[in-house]
């Protein structure tokens, strides 16, 4: 009953620490941490270094056809000349791509001012023209979310953008709403007028620099406007604006085309294809020289943007630093193009997995070993892992890692830690319970098993128990010093302990000039009544062979009397809670007190009872001395002297050999 109380609080304590440590992270998981705020979360930023490993280990995957990027790059600029270029070699772009098959022309660059330089006005006409006559040309804006001090925008700027807002649906959920633009900067009003649509072209990184996700709508002025990539696809899809449907934090549907799956508020998580260079690329260079095959561009969404070196238009992904803006548009339109975002687990799955681990390791671990559930905790670990990765991989969903990970490690290692601790603190209260009064090898033994006899409720146990008294010694401590009777007394129990020890016999005390040992607990040992007795002639050997010691401290004879009875004894801890003693209790304890006793009576030195004296008979020569009345017992008893060894046993003082010890050992019925 005791070890399993005890078993019972080990198991609570690790299932407390468990809950404590699992709700710790489930508080620093909690939904406002999901909204890409920097420095909200550790977990969150680890959670994102995550999903760039999986994007990292996916690797490059099919990249949309409908999607290519006409690149102003080093080639393109040794052409045409430094950056940036006149509007009119931008319409020529236009004019260039649309020859070329492209369906659509999507500009990740901003015209926000008018070309101050001569023809500048004729220049900007001409842009405006080639966006009007292509048809299918998009041009971007950017808006600002602080408040900052910039140019005015000019007032027929502003109006055409106020012009350009979508009647979008957003249906209001509590703790979401849309990013909110507090400035804005819109193109030349006559682009606007011109294009198919405008766009906001803005990006947020994740608080760490790197840009994963993907605002598809804003708000600025009380007016909701797409993104240029939603403004792209909404348009090339044929959904009208008012049946775009947003529901932040939750999804955005395209009419009955798609639905795309956001991961705060109106943003998406980008399903990246690849590194930089994945996404199809032709420098503009070869666009304006048609030096492109037309099988390159035909019927695809062509984004142009820069991407030459000092640009300064490098957006890092989870791929790397070296990564463009114009490729993070081109992926978010082939992302809504395809339909194929990524989707994320909602913050109900994240704190079901991350609280399921955290009572799977505080309820299981406590009952398998430390060895067993540290394999088993780490088979979960792989396992769910690879599950994480494969859910990635061919289901595009994102389940979380970080939470439930961190979770099972610090649930795994604090209950680990506490079992240890626990375990050291068990080995030290064994040693400094038993290890007065019990060989080393035998607290050893109880410190690697989880033995019941370690506990310290008592228990009924199969004992031999012995008692010794030197004669005569009352009338010797009346003749000499203290310090002699002290000396004598410390010398002679030391020989005795040891012998005690020898036979793996455990101390229970010293009485006066007595001694009481017992064999058969804490640990069991089949052969304990064998191993009293041969303790006992051990004790007279050693008596007699230091007979020269005790002539020196004055006593010329010293004689003792053993007495030794078999039998079943109460064995535990008994005592106050002050203080406490390992010992034995009962009517055999008695009988082998009152045999040490009769050894003055029939003049002998080691009595033994009649049920001893069948169980080692084998192993020692003895003679009946008859049957005597006990004080305290109802019936007789037959008492055996013991006068020695037999001649084919092990010689005279050699204790049972340990690799016997061990294999007689099993663990005792009722302990």
């Amino acid at each position: 009953m005791f070890r399993s109380a005890l078993a019972s609080r080990h198991r609570r304590r690790c299932f407390q620490i468990a809950v404590i440590l699992t709700a710790s992270i489930v508080i620093l998981n909690l939904p406002w941490a999901r909204h890409r705020v920097p420095g909200a979360s550790l977990l969150l930023s680890l959670e994102l270094k995550l999903i760039d490993w999986r994007f990292q280990e996916r690797g490059a995957r099919p990249v949309p056809p409908e999607v290519a990027i006409a690149a102003i790059d080093e080639k393109s600029i040794r052409q045409v000349g430094r950056w940036p270029w006149p509007r009119a070699t931008m319409a020529e772009v236009i004019r260039s791509l649309r020859a070329l098959g492209a369906r659509a022309v999507v500009f990740d660059i901003f015209y926000a001012e008018r070309d101050s330089s001569p023809g500048g006005k004729d220049s900007d006409l001409a842009l405006a023209r080639a966006t009007r006559a292509a048809h299918d040309v998009f041009h971007a804006w950017f808006g600002s979310t602080r408040d900052q001090t910039a140019a005015e925008v000019p007032e027929d700027q502003l109006t055409a953008l106020e012009e350009s807002a979508w009647p979008l649906r957003v249906v209001p959920r509590p703790g979401h709403s849309l990013l909110t633009y507090v400035s804005a900067t819109p193109p030349l009003p006559e682009l606007t007028r011109a294009a198919r649509a405008i766009g906001y072209a803005d990006f947020r990184d994740s608080g760490d620099g790197i840009f994963r996700f993907y605002d598809l709508a804003a708000q600025y002025d009380g007016l909701t406007y797409p993104s240029l990539a939603l403004a792209v696809a909404a348009r090339d899809l044929g959904v009208p604006p008012d049946h775009i449907t947003v529901l932040p934090g939750d999804t955005l549907r395209l009419g009955d085309q798609h639905i795309v799956p956001l991961v705060a508020d109106a943003a998406m998580l980008l399903d990246f294809y690849g590194p930089d260079g994945t996404i199809p690329r032709v420098s503009v260079a070869d666009v304006l020289t048609r030096r492109v095959s037309p099988h390159d561009l035909a019927g695809k969404v062509v984004v142009v943007g820069v991407t030459a070196k000092g640009a300064y238009e490098l957006r890092p992904s989870p791929f790397g630093a070296v990564f463009y803006g114009v490729e993070l548009q081109a992926t978010a339109i082939g992302n809504l193009l395809s339909g194929r975002g990524l989707r994320v687990s909602n913050i109900l799955v994240d704190l079901l997995i991350t609280v399921g681990f955290g009572l799977i390791v505080g309820l299981g671990l406590p009952l398998w070993r430390p060895a067993l559930g540290s394999l088993l905790s780490l088979a979960l670990f792989v396992g769910y892992n690879i599950l994480c990765v494969g859910m990635f991989n061919r289901g595009n969903y994102v389940m979380p890692m970080a939470a439930p990970n961190v979770a099972l490690v610090a649930c795994v290692l604090a209950t680990l830690a506490y079992r240890l601790t626990t375990e050291e603190r068990r080995r030290s209260r064994l040693t400094t319970m038993f290890g007065l009064f019990v060989p080393p090898e035998v607290v050893e033994q109880l410190a690697a098993e989880d033995a019941k006899a370690a506990q310290l409720e008592a228990a009924r146990r199969e004992v031999t128990i012995l008692f010794t008294d030197v004669w005569d010694f009352t009338s010797y401590a009346e003749r000499r010093q203290a310090e002699d009777v002290v000396a004598l007394l410390n010398r002679y129990f030391s020989l005795m302990h040891e012998v005690v020890w020898q036979y793996g016999g455990t101390l229970d005390k010293y009485m006066g000039d007595g001694l009481m040992a017992f064999f058969g607990a804490p640990t069991y040992q089949a052969d304990h009544p064998q191993r009293a007795v041969l303790c006992a002639i051990e004790m007279l050997r050693q008596t007699k062979l230091h007979r020269a010691e005790w002539a020196a401290f004055g006593l010329e004879d010293l004689r003792v009397g053993i007495g030794i009875h078999a039998g079943e004894a109460l064995v535990g801890y008994a005592g106050s809670k002050g203080r406490m003693q390992y010992t034995c209790l009962g009517s055999a304890v008695n009988l082998a007190s009152r045999l040490e006793e009769l050894n003055r009576e029939f003049d002998t030195e080691i009595l033994i009872s009649e049920a001893l004296y069948e169980q080692v008979k084998d192993v020692v020569e003895a003679k009946p001395i008859g049957r005597t009345r006990i004080r305290g017992l109802s019936n007789e008893v037959l008492v055996y002297s013991v006068l020695g060894r037999k001649t084919d046993e092990r010689p005279d003082g050699e204790a049972p050999g340990e690799a016997e010890r061990d294999d007689r050992r099993k663990p005792a019925d009722g302990a």
